[in-house]
Order: structure tokens, then sequence, then C-alpha cells
């Protein structure tokens, strides 16, 4: 399920979008196969170090590029999305990259949060089941694009835990730091911030990844992504920890927005009364 609503949540004057209506004009207008990149690499070996990127470069050009600067789907195609670790190295692993095209529900929640984060104040919510890729597209790959397009972004994204957010930092970093992704957006990773939770780009945007009540106090944001807010149904059943996720919501991640900044929360349904299911009605 996507649902959607400009520019903030409770306002009426903006009906959430279908998801059946969206997915329809989907698609009628997919890539075709000439403006699709391949991502086809083979899995690097534990410990041989990153895959080469000779094959990326000599299909990419000037037109993929600029396609990918300015489509998610495009951009999403284009790069290496890490999938599992397959290194030792805890802190700076290497992935084995996700080889298989994107499904129509994939291109679907692209092209969905594409729109979002380009509204101002713009919201979404992404209620999918485990193992749908919702992470990988919405906290992983969406970050590195809107951060390589427009300078000094920064983006926030909280998860259940600080452990689980770290790992969606690790992934994102994985993209910002190949060398295709420095040739579509002309940016490289900084080296003053370059940690799993916490890591930067030389345009100035910057990532923070932390556990949604672990606090965000003197950090601003462009956008604001709220991944898997509980662990699962155990905790879901919890009225103490839905009260805490709620409240870490209203007094520490919405006042870190900047002004028109956006919202994505994203997560699998537990509870009638999870955070999903307390802000829907307004």
């Amino acid at each position: 399920m996507v649902s959607e609503q400009k520019p903030g949540w409770g306002d009426n004057r903006y009906p959430r979008a279908s998801a059946q209506a969206l997915h329809s004009k989907l698609l009628i207008a997919p890539l075709d196969s000439k403006s699709k990149p391949s991502r086809a690499e083979a899995v690097p070996a534990v410990g041989s170090g990153p895959p080469p990127e000779s094959d990326k470069h000599a299909i990419l050009g000037a037109a993929d590029y600029e396609q990918a600067r300015a489509s998610l789907i495009h951009f999403a195609c284009a790069i290496d999305v890490p999938g599992r670790p397959v290194s030792e190295d805890a802190e700076d692993p290497l992935y084995a990259n996700i080889e298989t095209a994107l499904a129509p529900h994939h291109r679907l929640l692209l092209q969905t949060v594409q729109r979002v984060v380009e509204t101002p104040g713009g919201r979404a919510m992404i209620l999918m089941p485990p193992g749908s890729a919702k992470s990988t597209y919405c906290s992983v790959v969406l970050p590195t694009f809107l951060m390589g397009r427009q300078k000094d972004c920064r983006i926030i994204l909280a998860a259940y835990g600080t452990d689980l957010a770290r790992k969606h930092g690790r992934r994102a970093r994985a993209i910002v730091r190949s060398a295709v992704y420095q040739n579509i957006f002309n940016t490289t990773p900084s080296r003053e911030a370059s940690a799993a939770d916490g890591w930067a780009l030389s345009n100035g945007s910057e990532y923070m990844a932390t556990g949604i009540n672990a606090g965000v106090t003197g950090n601003r944001a462009s956008g604001l992504i709220i991944d898997d807010p509980v662990k699962g149904r155990e905790d879901a059943d919890s009225e103490l920890i839905r009260r805490k996720t709620r409240e870490a919501y209203e007094d520490d991640l919405k006042t870190r927005l900047l002004p028109g900044g956006w919202i994505i929360l994203l997560q699998t349904r537990w509870h009638e009364d999870d955070l999903a299911g307390s802000i829907l009605p307004e």
C-alpha cells in the first residue's frame, strides 16, 4: 500500500493517491530497453576487493548520466545497488550487488517517492510486508539520489534501532563511493565525515542514521525517512513502546525538519494503533 498526501498529514485539501491508479500510470510508461542500463556484474568473492566498474562505464554515456540525474528509476538502474554483505568487515563491508530487474511495485515505489520529495512539505506512507525491498529503495537508494542532485541536502533516517539505521547508512555510503555515482553527480564522499551513522558529500549534503528514540538534537533535515519504527509484533503490541514511538516522532523527529521538508514513513503494519495507524486518521 502506498498512501500519499501533500503537503502535510492532516490536511484534507489533498486526498491520498490511489495505489491502483498510480500503478496503472506506471505500467503504461515503462522504461524501454534502450534507456535502461544493466546492473549485472559478477559478485565479488570475500576479501577480493570492490568489483570492477569498467563495464558500467562502458554502457553509460552522457545521455544515461543525464537521465540518472533526472529520474530515480533510471538512477536505480544505473548504479550498483548493494545487497547482502560478502566480507567480514562489519564497519566497511563489501556487498553483493542486487542483480534482479526492477519489479512493477519497485517502479511504483520509486516514482511515488520521487514525486513526494519534489513536493514542498510532501508526505508518504509506504506500507509493505517484509522482503519487499522498501528499505533498499527508500532508505538506501533514494537518499543518495537526492544528496547528489542537491547541494546541502540533509537526510535523517530513523529506524527502530541504531544498528539497523547504521546498516542502511553503510549501504548508502557504498553507493556514493562508487565511480559510477561520482560520474553521475560529480561529487565525492567527504573525508571528514565518513561514519556509517553520519557521513557527508563534498557538495555539503549529509546523511544521518539513528534509532528513533536515540535523539537527533542539534541536527536539521531537508527530509525525514522513518524506516520500520518498531522491531516487530511484540514491540507493536506494547502500548508503552507505541506511545514512546509516537512521542519521538512528534517531539524529536518532526521538529528537526527545515521549512518545506518532506517525510516518508515506511513500515510493515503490526498493530492497528502503530505509528502509521495513529497518523492515518489525521
